[in-house]
């Protein structure tokens, strides 16, 4: 059945876009009177029963004073860190707690290096030093954002989360000894690390790679394992790497060869070797995941909550719940286990995409429309795809104007001066003034799918040809490169081009000489991104059809919040400072503040991941 999209809008053009609305229902009745097919979209979701646990695994949770973000071990007792407390836990094995200790800027990683436990504070360049007794016995300065620790001898490595070096300082004094550089950018994201006996690995988040640097702070080996590297473990033979945003891990030999990668379950963030299995704790799934060291999921273990990290004591696991206050205890971990479920991968139709409505946004309000439109001054331009061609109506809803089409309108825009129409199925761009009249037909190599305008050139991305070209308004081409997998849309920041990248589950940023450089993963099948310039330097925003979440990134790719949205969320607009979703399946406009997640990763405290979950439709 086709569905007709209700154009919904905001006050005063409310009353006029009524009679856009009756004027789309008499022109899709009539098509609808003229055939017979009917296009259904199933989305339904495959749903797979796990086999029932059918032993002696168990686990228990334990009341403590907050969420979590960290838990270790320290051979005798478990220390828990609340970040957004700045409270430490002490823990007997039992699940009581013994002691709370309070300690500077947010905690997120606790360390024990065999004597002390050391302490990282993401929103203080400082790691604390503590006693096993819970005392205080030193504050030392680090980078910013400090993470992963090491213990070398009477040396202490602090991997610094949001500065481009590693600090090596006195076990002792905890006077800085060197600071090493790392990454290529700014702000690489040297987050994780893990020594292998030998040498001494680090992970850059924001980079995407994996440096190995010998004791001397020398990088002597850069790989890519994959997308957002945030926990390393090395199993005495092999490394493994977690890449949170493609929900899977990655082995790594000891030559640094990347030697294979396995699916995990979605929202991978920590992995543990405990000398006999791996174990991954997945936060989206709220389970762990027991492996073998081929990388084979041997059995889940579904939680609640949210699970963000564990310690292995020596017999049980300990879990760090992020979301709520307690901390879960896993023992007899070698017992049956649920049987793990099929991971599969989730596509998209370009024709299903290519029928999700659009938003409309004036300086009046918004609205919904089902088919690509064009407001213009007091002229409504709207493509009626079952009749080839674009239509021209005033505010009043009357038809000024019809223009035939070849063969099917992707995209319009307005530079000020002409309307520029794609047409992928012609391989073509036309140019009319702004009261419909004909200019001029540009043929393109590619199939034209979304277009921006950059100064007096002309961008365009095409999905099917994975591409990316520039053309002079007089439709001159200028390049044509070739870009990440279904670029599904276009959008210039004033500085860069952005392009979303559907099947690779990106968002490239390129220079406008055609360089590319970088690529941010972000969630599944992203197919709208926007600017927004509300506050700071400007936002990018991404819509990800697949998992039904917003992103917004800095303009340097830095992801600042995830907000979950319903499902069948499907185009993006800006209206004054809020950034406007759609959802056809439920005909509700969902507004957003452009203020969510701050300005920069800089200036902002940590957040958990379920912060921006609970946003009002």
């Amino acid at each position: 059945m086709i569905k007709l999209y209700q154009i919904i809008t905001i006050w005063p053009i409310k009353e006029v876009l009524k009679k856009i609305y009756i004027y789309l229902l008499l022109i899709f009745c009539l098509a609808i009177s003229c055939s017979n097919e009917s296009v259904i979209i199933d989305d339904a979701k495959v749903v797979e029963t796990a086999t029932p646990v059918t032993n002696n695994i168990t686990f228990d949770s334990f009341e403590i004073l907050g969420r979590s973000i960290d838990v270790e071990f320290d051979g005798k007792h478990i220390w828990v860190a609340h970040y957004e407390d700045s409270k430490i836990s002490k823990i007997d094995v039992d699940g009581n707690v013994l002691k709370v200790i309070d300690v500077e800027g947010e905690p997120i990683k606790i360390t024990f290096d065999g004597e002390f436990l050391w302490v990282a504070h993401f929103t203080e360049p400082i790691v604390s030093k503590l006693n096993t007794n819970g005392e205080i016995v030193g504050i030392y300065d680090t980078g910013e954002s400090p993470g992963g620790i090491f213990r070398n001898g009477d040396e202490i490595w602090v991997a610094n989360g949001m500065s481009n070096f590693i600090s090596k300082i006195s076990r002792d004094t905890g006077e800085t000894l060197a600071e090493y550089p790392i990454g290529g950018g700014e702000m690489p994201g040297p987050y994780a690390m893990e020594f292998d006996g030998k040498n001494l690995w680090v992970a850059n988040y924001f980079e995407n790679t994996l440096e190995r640097l010998n004791l001397n702070g020398e990088v002597i080996q850069t790989i890519n394992p994959g997308f957002d590297p945030v926990s390393i473990v090395y199993d005495g033979k092999n490394l493994w790497v977690v890449l949170v945003d493609e929900d899977s891990i990655a082995l790594i030999d000891d030559e640094g060869e990347i030697e294979s990668t396995h699916p995990v379950p979605n929202g991978p963030r920590e992995i543990i070797y405990d000398g006999k299995n791996l174990w991954v704790v997945s936060f989206d799934e709220k389970k762990i995941s027991r492996l073998d060291l081929n990388g084979k999921v041997e059995g889940e273990l579904t939680l609640g909550g949210g699970p963000w990290a564990m310690s292995y004591d020596g017999e049980n696991l300990w879990v760090a719940d992020s979301t709520q206050p307690k901390i879960w205890k896993i023992s007899n971990i070698y017992g049956d286990m649920e049987q793990p479920k099929s991971i599969k991968e989730k596509y998209f139709d370009l024709d299903e995409i290519d029928s999700l409505p659009n938003i409309i946004s004036t300086e009046e309000g918004f609205f919904s429309s089902p088919v690509p439109s064009l407001v213009i001054g007091d002229l409504i331009w709207l493509s009626i795809k079952n009749e080839q061609r674009i239509v021209l109506i005033n505010r009043s809803g009357e038809e000024l104007k019809s223009i035939k089409i070849e063969g099917e309108l992707s995209d319009m825009i307005y530079d000020g001066n002409f309307v520029w129409v794609s047409d992928p199925k012609e391989r073509s761009i036309s140019k009319y003034s702004k009261d419909g009249g004909f200019v001029s037909e540009f043929e393109v190599s590619s199939r034209p799918t979304k277009m921006t305008m950059v100064d007096e050139n002309l961008w365009f991305v095409s999905t099917q040809d994975d591409s990316l070209t520039w053309m002079t308004k007089s439709g001159d081409i200028g390049e044509v490169y070739q870009i990440g997998g279904w670029p599904m849309d276009i959008l210039y920041d004033g500085k860069f081009i952005w392009t979303s990248n559907a099947r690779e589950k990106t968002v490239s940023r390129i220079t406008l000489d055609g360089e590319e450089l970088k690529k941010y993963r972000v969630g599944d099948t992203p197919i709208q991104i926007i600017h927004s310039d509300f506050h700071g330097n400007g936002h990018i925003w991404v819509l990800n059809y697949g998992d039904n979440t917003l992103m917004k990134l800095t303009r340097y790719g830095m992801r600042l919040a995830v907000v979950t949205l319903t499902e069948g969320s499907s185009d993006l607009a800006t209206f004054q400072d809020k950034i406007i979703t759609y959802n056809p399946k439920t005909e509700l406009f969902k507004e957003v503040s452009a203020e969510t997640g701050g300005e920069s990763m800089e200036r902002n405290l940590w957040r958990d991941p379920a912060t921006f979950d609970n946003e009002e439709e």
